[in-house]
């Protein structure tokens, strides 16, 4: 028997050689991160505003961030002028609260990225193919079938990721906060020109929170 794989889904990890981690958590804590109210109680994640990328104090990473994008545009040879980042925040998990995010995607979004700044739990991706099996027969499989993969934090690493799979933080319980930076990705300018010379979409982010954060 000849196993052939077929469409697996590709995540990829960028190393950031100058992560400056203090710098970043000094950063997230002044923006006070709170638990918004979309978590449920066990789920005690605190988030920043997602302005954090039109926020000069962030340029430093943010800048890193683009770069990475424009190697992934390379590697696929995407038909569009842009990748960019249209929203941005920072989480934090704090000691003693088991903090967790539940199982999720990311709409509205092409890619969806963690930048890890600590140690810490796990986020976990799950296997999209395995809702196949919701409404019709399924046999379990005893060897070769992973439907959860973990990914462990480590510092200053980004790992870029399709919006649409499904994934989840497991509850943190180390001695110390774990944090980390979450951004969605859209294509712009001239998107899928096509055969007819001409885009099938042309899309500009509206980065509006800048001029209603600066008046």
């Amino acid at each position: 028997m000849k196993t052939m794989r077929l469409f697996p889904v590709y995540l990829h990890r960028f190393d950031n050689p100058d992560p400056q981690p203090e710098r970043v958590i000094k950063l997230i804590e002044e923006m006070d991160p709170k638990q918004k109210s979309g978590n449920w109680d066990e789920m005690k994640v605190k988030t920043t505003e997602g302005l954090l990328h039109l926020m000069p104090e962030f340029d430093f990473l943010t800048n890193w961030f683009r770069k990475c994008l424009q190697e992934y545009k390379n590697h696929y040879m995407l038909d569009c002028e842009d990748l960019d980042i249209a929203v941005m925040w920072g989480n934090k998990s704090a000691v003693g609260d088991n903090a967790a995010h539940h199982e999720h995607t990311h709409n509205l979004s092409y890619i969806s990225a963690v930048y890890y700044i600590t140690e810490g739990s796990p986020t976990v991706f799950f296997d999209p193919r395995y809702a196949a099996g919701g409404e019709q027969v399924e046999v379990c499989w005893k060897r070769g079938r992973d439907i959860e993969q973990d990914v462990r934090p480590v510092p200053g690493s980004l790992v870029l990721f399709p919006s649409w799979l499904p994934h989840k933080s497991r509850p943190h319980t180390g001695p110390d906060p774990r944090y980390t930076i979450s951004f969605n990705v859209l294509p712009t300018g001239m998107v899928n020109n096509g055969m007819y010379g001409f885009p099938m979409a042309h899309i500009t982010l509206n980065n509006y929170e800048r001029k209603a954060g600066t008046g």
